[in-house]
């Protein structure tokens, strides 16, 4: 399946409270960042496990992927909210790890997608926390 990465960031949800917004997008120009975005991108789409999210008209998500789509949002902005709903589930359950959270926007010839990937910690992989011109920066 062919698609389009439009965007994407990567945030760290920590089990002790100190989460990692990043405040910059992940370079998707990069070739390493781009074929770490689309291998998590087609293997979500291919596996049955990955859903579909249908959100009520009163969803508060509902409302962040609405004003996303409207462009009263922007891409940042609506990850960060998005994130400190998804913070809050994770600190307030024991049972749900810690993880880094992959949100992105990408397109095939029909449709536009968003996806929010949960990747929980494993030893393989490893994220990168800058913290750069008093900014947070996930990569």
């Amino acid at each position: 399946m062919a698609f389009t990465i439009n965007r994407a960031i990567l945030h760290v949800i920590d089990s002790k409270g100190t989460d990692a917004l990043s405040n910059q997008e992940l370079d998707i120009d990069s070739e390493t960042c781009f074929q770490f975005v689309q291998k998590h991108v087609k293997r979500l789409l291919r596996h049955p496990e990955g859903q579909e999210a249908c959100f009520s008209a009163e969803s508060a998500v509902y409302g962040l992927v609405r004003a996303y789509q409207k462009d009263e949002l922007h891409f940042k902005e609506f990850s960060h909210k998005l994130c400190e709903r998804l913070s809050g589930i994770i600190h307030g359950s024991d049972e749900v790890p810690p993880a880094d959270i992959l949100i992105a926007d990408f397109e095939d010839s029909k449709n536009r997608y968003l996806a929010v990937l949960k990747l929980n910690y494993i030893e393989c992989f490893t994220h990168k926390v800058a913290d750069g011109d008093n900014q947070i920066v996930s990569q």
